[in-house]
């Protein structure tokens, strides 16, 4: 009751009206959650609260106190908020931990995305990118009648993150097939643990194991992920095995590796995913940008028959270029990034001092963030991978998070980089991205000034010997 009577009548920032028991739920009936942070920050400036019942979020847009954030990692850990829902069906993943026993796993984790190791996933990324790619000029266009990316091409996905974090996905006992239809089951519970963030963790909790479809997709991969583990090649250096080692030195548990893994594969899955959605829209929009990657890949003297190593792909300035300015746009690549205050805190200075009250959850606004035009001499509503050359060299070091920041920025984010690159490095070298005319495209988010989410409508691919012919 002292949290209701704090957030209806003593609140020092400013925010939404709240109803009581609901806080600001209600505003996110007929505006997403993006929508409503970007609202705010128009309405009440760079600092401002929100009410998801009793539980106060404090929402910042402003980059030293971010900095601030990051620095004080003693104080600001992982959040709640995250830690609550995932635990539910993932229960002891990296995600959820904290203090030493997060330390010790992180360095567990962190081993098979280490910068040495990125070689080694050049052959099979360039191959699943590949697939998928003619996957996609087969069935002509990149979505389906549903408007949504094929179920072969999310297996294709999947097998390629298989084979990276585990070596060899086949097991003869279980089709990758049934595995894939499983994972993609239980990632729909992950998801709905997000989207009803507004329910008690006790209801949904019951919600999901009491549900039939949620028990047998959960026992489908624990039964796959014990056979890759016993199945497992010791001599290769990937992530299964960074687990079992942990695992005979009893650092880690059966299902603390069971955890590990579908987390990891779901985080990844879902960046891949909508990353190369993001990546084809704004070709598909912007045709100039693709004659410049063309040329680039040309210039460099990189052609369909090219065996890639590291160092030329670092050598594609624009490419980079032009992955950073996709997750600048994104809205789901880095949504936003949340921490949880261990203990009383003020952060800012007279000027801009803000109190935190130990439990209150912090949201940094990553998107309003990347499109304030303080940091950004070019329009930053704008998709202008030009940016990063030379036009905003000045911004400040926290106006760009593409993944998080501090001690808890992504342990993976080369590896999702290098990812990307390699997407449009393939993808040029093999095809044109075009998008039909006569397809209506979805409507503008006039508060964030683009589409929410990409559209892929008629968007198709075009063979490069097609078009030279």
């Amino acid at each position: 009751m002292k949290k209701y009577y704090f957030a209806l009548f003593l609140e020092p920032l400013p925010c939404l009206p709240q109803r009581f028991f609901l806080g600001n739920i209600l505003h996110l009936k007929n505006e997403s959650l993006f929508s409503t942070l970007a609202t705010c920050q128009k309405r009440f400036g760079d600092t401002y609260a929100s009410y998801f019942g009793p539980s106060r979020f404090v929402c910042i847009n402003n980059v030293e106190h971010v900095q601030e954030i990051f620095t004080k990692r003693h104080i600001y850990d992982r959040d709640s908020f995250i830690r609550s829902n995932i635990d539910v069906v993932l229960p002891k993943c990296l995600r959820t931990l904290l203090g030493d026993e997060w330390h010790l796993r992180k360095r567990i984790v962190v081993e098979p995305f280490r910068q040495t190791e990125l070689p080694r996933y050049l052959s099979n990324l360039v191959h699943s990118w590949d697939l998928i790619i003619e996957n996609w000029c087969i069935e002509k266009y990149v979505t389906d009648d549903s408007n949504k990316i094929s179920s072969t091409t999310n297996g294709y996905m999947l097998e390629l993150l298989m084979e990276i974090f585990m070596g060899d996905s086949t097991i003869p006992e279980v089709s990758f097939a049934d595995f894939c239809d499983a994972f993609l089951r239980f990632n729909g519970y992950v998801d709905f643990m997000f989207t009803t963030f507004f329910l008690p963790t006790i209801v949904k909790k019951w919600r999901v194991k009491m549900t039939k479809d949620y028990r047998e997709s959960e026992a489908l991969l624990h039964s796959y992920v014990k056979k890759l583990s016993d199945n497992a090649v010791i001599t290769e250096k990937n992530l299964i095995n960074s687990f079992l080692e942990a695992h005979k030195k009893e650092h880690m548990s059966e299902n603390d590796i069971f955890s590990d893994i579908i987390d990891i594969l779901t985080t990844a899955y879902t960046t891949t995913k909508g990353s190369s959605a993001s990546i084809i829209y704004y070709l598909s929009t912007n045709p100039h940008i693709q004659t410049k990657i063309k040329e680039e890949l040309t210039t460099i003297g990189i052609n369909r028959d090219t065996t890639l190593t590291i160092e030329l792909v670092n050598r594609l300035t624009y490419i980079e270029c032009v992955c950073q300015e996709v997750i600048r746009h994104s809205t789901e690549i880095t949504p936003f990034v949340a921490r949880t205050a261990l203990q009383d805190d003020i952060i800012g200075n007279d000027h801009n001092r803000i109190n935190i009250r130990k439990d209150d959850l912090l949201i940094i606004c990553t998107y309003n963030i990347h499109h304030d035009p303080k940091h950004w001499k070019l329009d930053p509503y704008q998709f202008l991978p030009e940016r990063f050359l030379d036009e905003d060299p000045d911004r400040h070091r926290y106006a760009f998070l593409p993944f998080g920041g501090g001690h808890r920025a992504c342990i993976a984010q080369q590896l999702a980089m290098l990812e990307m690159k390699v997407f449009i490095i393939r993808l040029m070298l093999l095809v044109t991205v075009h998008r039909s005319k006569d397809i209506p495209t979805s409507a503008i988010n006039p508060v964030i000034r683009q589409e929410e989410t990409p559209d892929l409508t008629g968007v198709y691919l075009k063979p490069t010997d097609e078009e030279i012919s």
